[in-house]
């Protein structure tokens, strides 16, 4: 093999090297701070941070006319409601409707254990945003979206 192939060669191999080495370090990263998760959205999310209750108050009343609101949209397919604990000290209802069109739609609302009401949507942040990067990149969909970039990842 003459030199110039294989110096060729050889930066070919460096620089392959590098750019693996450095998308393993970003996934490596983003896993390490994604464990955190939940902690994460404890952070961010002013609702998460009550004081775990003694003895909730029931609201069967606001589940049942939250699900009641849902059903406007489409057909109820699922729901549930999830009781607090110590790391969501609050009922979290759930409802999973199809539309007219077919499509899937989730909805979610959260009640305050101690009196019933509706605590404020926060949205999306940091921790969704870190988990999605780190489980499939947030691979573009024109070029194959979740399925290429968990791919990639994995």
């Amino acid at each position: 093999m003459d030199r110039a192939r294989h110096l060729r060669n050889y930066d070919l191999h460096s620089w392959t090297g590098i750019a693996l080495g450095f998308f393993v370090f970003i996934v490596a990263f983003s896993g390490s701070i994604a464990l955190f998760d939940e902690e994460l959205k404890t952070w961010e999310d002013p609702a998460r941070r009550l004081a775990p209750v003694e003895t909730p108050i029931a609201i069967d009343g606001e589940f049942r006319a939250f699900l009641a609101e849902q059903q406007d949209e489409g057909e109820l397919t699922s729901a549930s409601l999830k009781f607090p604990d110590v790391i969501e000290p609050y009922y979290h209802g759930y409802a999973f409707i199809n539309d007219a069109d077919g499509q899937f739609h989730r909805h979610e609302r959260r009640w305050n254990p101690e009196n019933g009401d509706i605590l404020p949507e926060r949205g999306e942040g940091l921790s969704v945003w870190l988990l999605d990067f780190h489980r499939d990149l947030m691979w573009p969909d024109a070029l194959g979206g979740r399925t290429i970039g968990r791919s990639l990842v994995g």
